[in-house]
């Protein structure tokens, strides 16, 4: 998926979205606030000489999502707030007369 951006930039940004994704569980709000590490490391990978050229990813207001909406399809995966009764049918129910259970999200 990321060899087919056009762009080292498009590359690297659609990437680290892909990492920051799968290790943290949840996109970022600012898809380039990741450690200097992550970004050098992953433009290695990727063969890009020149890790700040990332800044250009983020010149098109509406890629990123985009780019988001396109992992979690090719991952199936689904955000929260598009699931919530889903997500709240399968958790416990509570006990007749007692408190509903509580879900800690960070």
């Amino acid at each position: 998926m990321v060899g087919q951006r056009r762009g080292e930039h498009m590359r690297l940004g659609f990437a680290l979205q892909m990492v920051t994704v799968r290790w943290l569980g949840t996109f970022l709000e600012d898809p380039l606030d990741v450690p200097g590490a992550v970004l050098e490391f992953v433009a290695g990978q990727l063969g890009v000489e020149d890790p700040s050229q990332v800044k250009r990813y983020i010149e098109r207001g509406p890629t990123p999502f985009d780019h988001q909406q396109e992992i979690r399809r090719a991952y199936g995966w689904k955000d929260f707030a598009d699931i919530d009764g889903e997500f709240a049918a399968w958790g416990p129910s509570a006990p007749e007369g007692g408190p509903s259970p509580k879900v800690a999200m960070s």
